[in-house]
């Protein structure tokens, strides 16, 4: 029941509850592009990213999978990366799992890759070099591992 006090203005529910406190940031967060959705842009995130509509821009996450109804179209960046559907460009993680019904087309840089029977790759496989320092500054990063290129083009010739 309510009471209520006309002087001084302040109402009681006994049924009112505390704020409950702000949702804490964990990898255990999942964000899902749906099979009914078309997304155009760059998708960012610190947590878990699973694709199994279609995506057409930039990809970067801590954990993606790609299911098997799921595709990109565009350069793609994670920690780990488990693919089933279909990605179409650049991937860089450091592990990579190209399952069975996996169709990747493009480079993967990578410090771990493994295929399943049946997946298909068509593209350059580009062991990462490992860089301790960056490692120590950002252990959980989506960046993408740097390849032997990259140091290569920032190299003063």
């Amino acid at each position: 029941m309510r009471s209520r006090s006309r002087g001084s203005g302040s109402v009681s529910n006994q049924f009112e509850q505390p704020p409950s406190p702000p949702p804490q940031k964990t990898e255990t967060r999942q964000s899902v592009i749906g099979p009914s959705l078309q997304f155009v842009g760059e998708i960012r995130s610190a947590g878990s990213v699973t694709i199994d509509g279609q995506v057409k821009g930039k990809v970067s996450a801590h954990t993606l999978t790609v299911g098997r109804s799921g595709g990109i179209e565009g350069s793609t960046a994670a920690v780990t990366a488990r693919i089933d559907g279909l990605i179409q460009g650049d991937l860089a993680a450091d592990t990579v799992i190209l399952g069975p019904s996996a169709r990747v087309f493009g480079d993967i840089t990578h410090r771990s890759l493994a295929m399943e029977p049946g997946a298909r790759f068509e593209g350059r496989a580009v062991l990462a070099k490992s860089d301790k320092s960056r490692d120590e500054k950002t252990p959980q990063s989506a960046a993408p591992p740097e390849t032997t290129a990259e140091k290569r083009s920032t190299s003063p010739n």
